[in-house]
């Protein structure tokens, strides 16, 4: 429905450049002045995409005969999208195709579905029960993951603020500019790996964590 091509600046500008490929479709909603996003489903794929626009374009998709969803607008601009069974129960299987502002707040959850995340460098925060994360963030991003049960994948195209991630049994890769962080890892019982990446206090901190799962940091020169 859409999708995002990555093209290299010149110069010291690690931002990169996005393309949008304008969806066939129109979209189900439309809103502007939005100053937050919450989108919660039970096994939809909800999937994201930062651009240089104003506007919350939202898709949906997937679900049983029946499903439908909702969303709300608060007094101070907070779209809350959710999935909501055939009963009217909140959940279920509806998914959201959904293209942001790029720095948007965002808050993403699912109980048993993926969540991809690209070309966004706003606040992020996901939650998933058992579903795969998979994120390519621009710079400046704040970044925060917990994953019950499921993989974890994180690529920045530029030097990010903070990165927090936790899973209870899930791997996971992180991919990162080639510079210096200061990196606080764990797991009791997985491998950690570094590869060009340089240990730094006083850097921005990337705080991974797993009960269960390997963990690998790569540095990519950009």
């Amino acid at each position: 429905m859409w999708w995002v091509v990555w093209i290299a600046c010149s110069g010291g500008d690690q931002r990169g450049t996005d393309v949008q490929i304008v969806p066939a479709d129109e979209p189900d909603l439309a809103v502007s002045e939005i100053s937050r996003l919450l989108v919660e489903t039970s096994s939809g794929l909800i999937r994201l995409g930062g651009f240089d626009t104003e506007v919350v374009e939202v898709r949906i998709g997937g679900g049983a005969a029946g499903d439908t969803w909702e969303h709300t607008v608060s007094e101070t601009g907070e779209l809350t999208l959710s999935s909501l069974c055939a009963t009217g129960e909140r959940g279920c299987g509806t998914g959201f195709d959904v293209i942001v502002p790029d720095a948007l707040p965002i808050l993403a959850s699912s109980a048993a579905g993926p969540i991809v995340v690209e070309g966004h460098d706003g606040p992020l925060s996901i939650s998933n029960q058992q579903g795969s994360v998979e994120v390519r963030q621009r710079p400046t991003s704040q970044v925060e993951v917990f994953n019950q049960s499921g993989s974890v994948q994180l690529e920045f195209i530029g030097d990010p603020v903070a990165v927090d991630v936790t899973t209870s049994s899930g791997d996971i890769a992180v991919s990162l500019p080639s510079s210096r962080f200061f990196f606080d890892v764990s797991t009791d019982s997985g491998e950690i790996t570094y590869e060009g990446v340089q240990q730094t206090s006083g850097a921005p901190r990337i705080h991974l964590e797993s009960d269960s799962g390997d963990i690998s940091i790569v540095g990519v020169e950009r």
